[in-house]
């Protein structure tokens, strides 16, 4: 059956981060008070780019001042909406600065700012990668894109190698030695509480409770504490390691991209969501389609498998937390904390009443936790 969904007014006030030329502005003023960076300019004007569910996203290319680090490539300025914590772009830095160190594919960040106010939301600048997330590699594109539009791209999409290559990616990330990836972030005076999975499970209940969708923080807090797992067996997770957060120039993977979500935790955290998120993708096909997804979400699911055991209790319990993070991605979207009238278009593609009733009826049944939509 259908899951009642009120209407729910926006929360989230006007911001200067949905207007490119007062973000000129304002970027450009905020760089002049920087060192090295006095004269810095922006050589065109900032263009919105595809993605963004969290955040405002420009392509933008500055010149002048002696920080070479600012000028002379692309950049991607990524501005978090203003209710999300200014910390996350420190967390973010810091995280990408020790991956990139490793040798994992990642882009550098080469400045950010916790200020909300300074464009709206905390912000990060970062080098622009090439190419286009996975599944488009060959389409005109500087910006990722929804899963939606991914999934458009169906002969790439049904045919393509792109399983194996994001299992590659998830195995190569969760192989990272952990002692050195931590020495890292410690450099960055980055307490590791903070890339806890119990730091993740706060900041999803708080995001339930920001949209007054209590049941779904209820779920958060049963993730949270209804399985125990062995400390040893933590890796870095990045979260959400999806196609569209994977650019390839046509020839190579250029890099990972989006590490809001990044924690240590059970490599079964990450191959649980990636697997259940595209198990249960929405497709227009009926009964073919949903087999085409599935198969596609097998052989992501084998190829991680081929090479490493995995604990299916823990498997089947990070499913449930991803059908409540879908949940609460549509929540957030239906009260417009993800969407703004003047950006690219990037609805969520899980809110179908199909997706969602299954999403219910999965948490229901492993939790005895009856969810909605409705505050």
């Amino acid at each position: 059956s259908a899951v009642p969904v009120a209407h729910i007014e926006p929360i989230a006030g006007p911001t200067i981060a949905t207007d490119p030329l007062a973000v000129t502005a304002a970027l450009c003023a905020h760089l002049e008070a920087l060192p090295g960076s006095a004269g810095v300019r922006v050589v065109k004007p900032l263009r919105r780019v595809f993605g963004g569910n969290q955040s405002f996203v420009y392509a933008v290319e500055l010149e002048g001042g002696s920080d070479s680090s600012l000028t002379g490539r692309p950049l991607i300025l990524r501005i978090l909406r203003p209710f999300l914590p200014a910390d996350s772009v420190v967390r973010e830095a810091a995280v990408q600065a020790a991956l990139y160190d490793l040798g994992y594919p990642v882009a550098r960040i080469v400045h950010y700012c916790a200020d909300a106010s300074v464009l709206g939301g905390p912000f990060q600048l970062m080098e622009r990668l090439a190419g286009a997330p996975m599944l488009l590699a060959d389409a005109n594109s500087d910006g990722t894109i929804s899963l939606r539009e991914t999934a458009g791209s169906f002969a790439a999409f049904v045919f393509g190698d792109w399983p194996q290559q994001l299992a590659d990616l998830q195995r190569r990330l969760h192989s990272l030695s952990r002692q050195a990836f931590e020495a890292k972030i410690a450099e960055a005076d980055i307490a590791l509480a903070d890339l806890s999975l119990g730091a993740t499970f706060e900041r999803l209940v708080a995001r339930a409770q920001a949209c007054r969708l209590n049941a779904l923080s209820d779920v958060f807090e049963w993730g949270a504490t209804a399985r125990s797992f062995d400390p040893e067996r933590l890796v870095c997770c990045h979260g959400d390691l999806f196609p569209n957060q994977v650019m390839n120039d046509g020839r190579r993977i250029t890099g990972v991209i989006d590490w809001s979500d990044v924690c240590l935790a059970p490599r079964e955290y990450d191959v649980a969501i990636v697997t259940v998120g595209l198990e249960t993708l929405p497709v227009p096909l009926g009964a073919p389609g949903r087999l085409i997804v599935r198969s596609r979400a097998r052989r992501f699911f084998d190829a991680y498998a081929r090479h490493v055991d995995l604990d299916r209790e823990l498997l089947d319990h990070f499913a449930i937390v991803r059908a409540a993070h879908s949940l609460l991605g549509i929540g957030e979207r239906r009260r417009r904390l993800f969407a703004d009238e003047s950006g690219p278009s990037n609805p969520n593609p899980y809110d179908d009443e199909r997706a969602i009733a299954g999403f219910v009826e999965t948490i229901r049944e492993a939790t005895g936790i009856r969810v909605g939509l409705a505050s």
